[in-house]
């Protein structure tokens, strides 16, 4: 609904399920809503096994994938670990492509470049130490919450 504003009428779009948009709600809000249930009916869950591993109400599945809700954030990263993807792929990426990437930090940024360039075997060593160092921090948050 591009270029209308508050109290202003327009042709609104239709989800697939026939439902319109909530305020506030947009096209890019069904994306994530479908790649969510993409995923959990690839992996043969129900919304209430999906709902258990994220710590939430099988409504609340429901609800997210008819785009009625968004997920919070946490409920994000809970989505992304049970289905064991980024979340660049689960809000953004169309299947099989590459979504954009923004590495601010150069130094960083010239270390994964040459690591692409590694024989396959290197890749793998360095891709399994950044999981490490990714595990640790995870634990170290963790730990900080006190949800250990």
């Amino acid at each position: 609904m591009h270029g209308l504003r508050a109290g202003e009428r327009g042709k609104s779009e239709v989800f697939k399920d026939g439902n319109t948009p909530h305020a506030g709600q947009t096209g890019s809000d069904t994306v994530l809503a479908d790649r969510i249930r993409q995923l959990r009916q690839e992996r043969r869950w129900t919304q209430a096994q999906l709902a258990e591993k994220l710590g939430v109400h099988q409504k609340q599945v429901s609800a997210y994938e008819r785009a009625v809700h968004a997920p919070s954030t946490n409920v994000l990263i809970k989505l992304a670990e049970a289905f064991d993807i980024t979340l660049d792929y689960l809000a953004f990426e169309a299947k099989g492509q590459a979504g954009p990437v923004q590495i601010h930090d150069r130094e960083l940024l010239r270390r994964f470049e040459t690591v692409v360039k590694l024989p396959d075997t290197d890749k793998s060593l360095a891709k399994e130490i950044l999981d490490l160092v990714i595990l640790k921090n995870r634990f170290k948050d963790l730990v900080e919450r006190g949800e250990t």
